[in-house]
């Protein structure tokens, strides 16, 4: 089994045959982690600026959680 067989279907595309926002990110995302750098960039200009926000996201949880611990 692949990563591609557990992206979310894009109701934009199946039912309008437009391509959406979610799509190309999806996807973008599936090709940065098989390490596919340039064609994510392709795919979708935006998809490491996107990575870095979840990431920083994801760091200020983790900075919240271990104060609250503290206290």
């Amino acid at each position: 089994m692949k990563i591609e067989d557990y992206m979310l279907p894009c109701p934009s595309k199946k039912f309008l045959g437009i391509e959406c926002f979610g799509c190309g990110t999806q996807r973008a995302i599936v090709l940065v982690f098989n390490g596919k750098f340039t064609e994510a960039f392709h795919m979708f200009p935006a998809v490491y600026t996107l990575l870095l926000f979840f990431g920083f996201v994801a760091l200020n949880f983790i900075d919240k959680k271990e104060i609250m611990v503290r206290f």
